[in-house]
């Protein structure tokens, strides 16, 4: 039964049904075949047939979790990573020892099922050394059965394929992935080099926005999701067409499109080095061998034309080495924007304060230059309290880890948020990109 369980196991919650365990391993029948060889052969292939089997169990579970967050399966190479934002993550909502006795029984569950599908396996086949004969018709039943679901195509409710090849197909697709995520290194290494802006002069980038204030805000936790999912667009879109009409009277004027992000429901850093590189920065990896380059970034185009460049980060608790590569030339962060107020959730000061610091410490210089900032942005209800639709998800590098203790739900899923760049002050071009 473990075994079969084993072989049948979906990577997705949704599959997780009773229906899903009543169908025919094709697995099934080539182990059978496979342990029909001497003992000490057959006790080596059920040792390393049991822990391979295991561990796909183990990365189907991995998957459920990233399915459920990041819509995509888990890496097995580019994502280890990321673990350590889960401890961290731990840490500051439960605690250290909350956070060890986690890491302690994640070991222990990994063992258990390397344990038990390698006993399965290794008990099949003392099984199968005993009966050959009956051993070789079980197999072949189970091929003819399972040929014979597979051409006819039967199927529970018509969704459900009788003929499974989940764990052979599974394991094929994540050794091509592991493949892809190793050859992924050498590839961004190509692309990172393909720079056509780094040789342009500086007087001739971005001379339509001489002498103008360029803000880019990154609106967290909302997406496209926030103005066409039926659940949130009746409450969003009226509040998006009040503030045009408020913009319009004002003078402002403003352009909308979508783009495509390089992650969902987290990793937002990913897509802001996305946006500054002009490179698909969609992992890790990607991310870390990015900023250990001297590529040009918008930032740095901005800088170079005379502006003064200021990051944002009232969410970063920490130094951020990052800001070097993008070329700012102040970070304002939650160590030196001075609030010593209550703590919220992704950042630990409301947005209002963090504005009015801005205006106040930047805006507000006597002769100063142009100013180009970046800084995100999550919802504040009226009552000073994150919306309950703030992003759930860990931050990175220098943005810290911040502490959330209340249930994250579906809405609770961060999409990558609408970027808007504004340029100057009413009469400035607004364009909006969600």
């Amino acid at each position: 039964m473990i075994l079969f369980v084993a072989l049948i196991f979906p990577n997705v919650v949704s599959r997780l049904t009773p229906i899903g365990f009543l169908r025919i391993p094709v697995e099934g029948a080539f182990l059978i075949a496979l342990l029909l060889v001497p003992a000490r052969a057959r006790r080596i292939a059920g040792i390393a047939v049991g822990v391979l089997l295991g561990w796909l169990v183990i990365e189907k579970c991995l998957d459920m979790g990233f399915f459920s967050e990041l819509n995509r399966p888990f890496d097995p190479v580019l994502d280890w990573v990321l673990f350590d934002d889960a401890y961290s993550f731990v840490v500051d909502s439960y605690g250290k020892a909350a956070a060890l006795g986690a890491v302690a029984a994640i070991l222990l569950l990994v063992a258990a099922v390397m344990s038990l599908t390698t006993w399965s396996v290794l008990r099949i086949g003392r099984l199968v050394g005993a009966h050959h004969r009956r051993s070789l018709v079980a197999a072949g039943a189970i091929a003819v059965a399972w040929a014979a679901t597979f051409a006819f195509g039967a199927s529970f409710t018509g969704a459900v394929p009788i003929a499974a090849r989940s764990s052979a197909t599974y394991a094929w697709d994540r050794a091509h992935q592991a493949k892809a995520g190793f050859a992924d290194a050498s590839n961004f290494a190509k692309e990172v080099k393909n720079d056509p802006y780094a040789t342009v002069p500086s007087d001739q980038m971005l001379t339509a926005l001489k002498g103008k204030d360029v803000i880019f805000t990154f609106i967290e936790s909302y997406g496209r999701s926030a103005v066409e999912h039926p659940a949130l667009a009746p409450l969003v879109d009226p509040v998006l067409d009040a503030g045009t009409a408020q913009l319009t009277a004002a003078g402002f004027s403003s352009e909308s499109g979508w783009l495509t992000s390089p992650t969902f429901g987290g990793g937002s850093w990913l897509a802001h080095s996305t946006f500054e590189s002009g490179l698909w920065i969609n992992n890790e990896q990607r991310y870390r061998n990015l900023v250990s380059t001297n590529r040009l970034t918008l930032t740095r185009s901005f800088k170079n034309a005379g502006y003064r460049t200021v990051s944002v980060m009232p969410g970063a608790t920490r130094a951020w080495p990052e800001g070097k590569f993008y070329g700012y030339d102040a970070v304002w962060d939650s160590r030196n924007l001075g609030y010593q107020g209550p703590k919220f959730s992704w950042a630990p000061m409301p947005d209002q304060y963090t504005l009015k610091q801005l205006n106040t410490i930047e805006y507000q210089k006597a002769s100063r230059t142009p100013l180009m900032v970046e800084m995100p942005w999550s919802p504040v209800t009226r009552r000073g309290r994150r919306s309950p639709r703030t992003s759930t998800t860990g931050t990175r590098s220098g943005t810290g880890r911040s502490t959330r203790r209340w249930r994250p739900t579906a809405r609770s899923r961060r999409h990558c948020g609408p970027t808007r760049a504004t340029s100057g002050r009413n009469t400035g071009n607004r364009s909006s990109t969600r």
